[in-house]
């Protein structure tokens, strides 16, 4: 909902962003009436209304990169990313895996399964009907991982970008059941 106030002789105006289920509906009144409109202009000019936060533009650019994204990370006991899983896209009852990595040191001790798989039940929980990643077809370890979930091969990719080819295997895909 925006609400505004203006001098049409100087041409400035004020943009207020309000959020109407945190702040118009609190106040005792009127909701759905045709004179709506009226009733909020008169909250505005008694100070009634205040302005949702509207974060700066690296906030709103790095909240939408992030927005249809689900990370999961297992912590040492000092705090450190020992391993973690990142969902790359989410939508339309679909989900696609990308980001998974396993520190050196912690490599075998099955954390990426244990990502990958928490990150899974997850994504279904959420209404994901299938979830599918791919990745380095000379990634043995990646596909052991893989397999131990129960991802199925569907296919190879060869992604090219700006003239190099790089081949990709098997795209997998894990569907409930």
């Amino acid at each position: 909902m925006v609400a505004s106030e203006g001098d049409n002789s100087s041409g400035w105006m004020q943009l207020l962003l309000v959020n109407a289920a945190a702040h118009i509906k609190a106040v005792p009144g009127r909701k759905s009436d045709v004179r709506d409109c009226e009733w909020i202009a008169d909250l505005l000019r008694h100070g009634l209304l205040q302005g949702s936060f509207v974060p700066d533009q690296p906030q709103r650019e790095l909240r939408e990169s992030t927005r249809y994204r689900t990370l999961f990370i297992i912590e040492d006991d000092k705090g450190e990313v020992a391993s973690a899983a990142l969902s790359s896209a989410e939508g339309g009852g679909a989900a696609m895996l990308g980001g998974v990595a396993t520190r050196e040191k912690y490599r075998g001790m099955g954390l990426s399964a244990l990502c990958v798989g928490a990150l899974c039940d997850c994504l279904f929980m959420k209404g994901a009907v299938s979830v599918s990643l791919f990745y380095l077809k000379d990634n043995g370890a990646a596909g052991r991982v893989y397999d131990k979930l129960g991802f199925g091969y569907s296919g190879e990719w060869l992604l090219a970008p700006l003239g190099m080819g790089v081949l990709f295997s098997p795209l997998l895909g894990l569907r409930t059941r």
